[in-house]
């Protein structure tokens, strides 16, 4: 069940502008939801979640191939030695 948010009224303003709209907040508030709930009724649209790791490795890559050095992303390092 979708619960309808605040912020969503003021999200889909930004819509009609060619930019890269980024929601941040804390784990598990409801930003991936909130996104692909907005998403699903728009056409001619990618929504892109860097939750996913497999997009980030891309990233990496292409700012490499690209010339440029990764500023804020570095690949996640195991936490516990085995």
């Amino acid at each position: 069940m979708y619960i309808e948010r605040v912020l969503e009224n003021k999200i889909k303003k930004y819509l009609k502008r060619k930019e890269i709209i980024a929601v941040i907040g804390a784990r598990q508030c409801g930003k991936t939801t909130l996104m692909k709930h907005i998403f699903s009724s728009l056409k001619n649209s990618k929504f892109i979640s860097f939750d996913d790791q497999k997009i980030l490795l891309k990233l990496n890559q292409l700012l490499v191939l690209s010339g440029r050095k990764p500023k804020y992303w570095q690949p996640p390092r195991r936490f516990l030695k085995r």
